[in-house]
């Protein structure tokens, strides 16, 4: 699987090429602003045959992208 992962002003975006969102509840924002976790939001959203996750942030964080089989994972540390 081929992604990118970039910053993006208050957040970071996460392109992952050559995939489907299959049901459009997936599309829905999920809303962690009341976690202990810097992410504030995350939405997904299918581009063309691409799907882009968007991650907003509620203060700058360092993060680690790790790939496992078809998982993409971010793993966030707080500031």
């Amino acid at each position: 699987m081929n992604y990118q992962v970039r910053d993006d002003g208050n957040g970071v975006q996460i392109t992952i090429e050559n995939t489907r969102i299959m049901r459009h509840n997936d599309t829905r924002p999920l809303d962690a602003q009341y976690f202990d976790t810097p992410v504030w939001t995350v939405r997904a959203k299918q581009e063309k045959r691409n799907v882009v996750v968007r991650i907003q942030l509620k203060t700058q964080a360092p993060y680690q992208a790790v790939q496992q089989g078809s998982e993409v994972q971010l793993n966030f540390s707080h500031g």
